[in-house]
């Protein structure tokens, strides 16, 4: 997703065959309208804080914590932010490649997404399981505890996951009051149970240092080679041939 003409840092926290992490922090001093923007990737937007407006087309999404923005490559949009606290994302960004086998495989049930050229990109609310599948791969990264067998797996399971949540109709928005009053809330109450996690994997990881563990981490490894079975991760495992093999 470009956003260079707003001032941000941008981390690259991963980077597979067919996608990206990227960690985007917004360092706006002031409230600004972005010029037109626009992206040949398809791209998966977590929003972690803050609060913008989504401009695209005909629509006018209200992003914040608890919500997914899925855009589709070749549109052009508008970023607005409010008063609110500069914004964090997580972008999971796709290769041209993954996001034609993924449109090819939601043609039917997705079709009003995929195959309607009016529809640029959706806003939908994060569901427990993407907000849990999200969290881990955050974790993982940072207790250095992430495998590309694992990475593919848990982004795949995410990409599934969200697309369960895309629907035509549009999500309701709350209220500015409510914006005002609980989103510093609810995004302080998931920092603190981010960190809390954190802290609790890394004593885990330590008090296991002196043990083997090899019987779970095989079947592991065994599970997460049974996931190579889907179209999507058949077309994942294109751009990484040697996938399925154990990198542990």
């Amino acid at each position: 997703m470009s956003r260079e003409n707003i001032l941000a840092e941008v981390h690259t926290l991963y980077e597979s065959g067919f996608y990206r992490v990227l960690d985007f922090r917004c360092k706006c001093d002031d409230c600004s309208r972005s010029k037109p923007e626009y992206s040949e990737s398809f791209v998966i937007s977590f929003v972690r804080s803050g609060n913008f407006y989504y401009d695209v087309f005909k629509n006018s999404f209200d992003a914040h914590t608890g919500r997914i923005i899925i855009s589709k490559p070749y549109f052009e949009r508008v970023i607005q932010h409010t008063e609110a606290p500069p914004d964090k994302c997580t972008l999971f960004e796709f290769t041209k490649e993954f996001y034609h086998q993924l449109a090819e495989n939601y043609r039917l049930s997705h079709g009003w997404f995929f195959g309607n050229p009016d529809v640029h990109a959706m806003l939908v609310k994060t569901s427990p399981e993407a907000e849990l599948l999200h969290a881990a791969f955050v974790e993982k990264i940072f207790a250095n505890q992430l495998t590309r067998l694992l990475a593919d797996e848990l982004v795949i399971d995410l990409v599934e996951t969200v697309m369960k949540s895309l629907s035509p109709f549009s999500e309701e928005k709350i209220s500015n009051q409510l914006k005002k009053n609980h989103l510093k809330t609810i995004e302080s109450a998931k920092e603190f149970f981010t960190h809390h996690s954190l802290l609790t994997t890394h004593h885990r990881a330590d008090s296991q240092s002196n043990h083997q563990h090899r019987q779970p981490a095989i079947r592991e490894d065994q599970r997460l080679q049974g996931g190579c079975e889907s179209n999507l991760r058949r077309s994942a495992t294109k751009s990484r041939p040697d996938q399925c093999e154990s990198d542990l």
